[in-house]
């Protein structure tokens, strides 16, 4: 008779494979669930950070168009209330996580937002009449993430 030998893994060969492969699918399934949660919170970032520049951009652009001195109506830390160049009433107001624009909720997720109001000399102004500056402080919140941001607007239409 001819002496065949069947080569085959034995036992503990077969064993040490699976477990290598275990430890590989368990080190790829773990990066790709870190991956997702990255790149999950960097889509809420994103969204806050154009939500941030849209709202701005919208705010400073129609404080702007305060018409005169004597167009503005309120100026407090909450709201602002105006009529612009074209003779429309402006009334913008945090409340409640939002920024109103007239009543109708222009923007949520702010977890707050300030008006302040200054001089042509930089300081704090004493009256209406006196507001030539007009800084906004808005904080954005979503998700876990927040962002703020600051901006200034020189009404242009006013006097010096």
């Amino acid at each position: 008779m001819l002496n065949v030998r069947h080569r085959s893994f034995t036992l503990i060969e077969t064993i040490a494979v699976v477990v290598i492969l275990l430890i590989i699918g368990g080190v790829g399934v773990y990066s790709l669930i870190e991956f997702y949660d990255l790149w999950y919170l960097s889509n809420y970032r994103m969204e806050l950070i154009w939500s941030e520049r849209i709202t701005m951009h919208e705010l400073t652009r129609n404080i702007r168009t305060v018409k005169d001195e004597d167009s503005i109506f309120i100026a407090s830390p909450a709201q602002f209330v105006f009529d612009d160049t074209d003779g429309n009433r402006i009334n913008y107001e945090f409340a409640d996580s939002q920024l109103y624009k007239n009543g109708v909720s222009f923007m949520d997720n702010i977890s707050s937002g300030v008006f302040s109001y200054y001089d042509e000399d930089g300081n704090v102004a004493a009256t209406l009449p006196d507001i030539l500056l007009v800084r906004i402080a808005l904080t954005f919140s979503n998700g876990g993430e927040a962002i703020s941001s600051q901006s200034q607007v020189l009404l242009r239409n006013l006097d010096e």
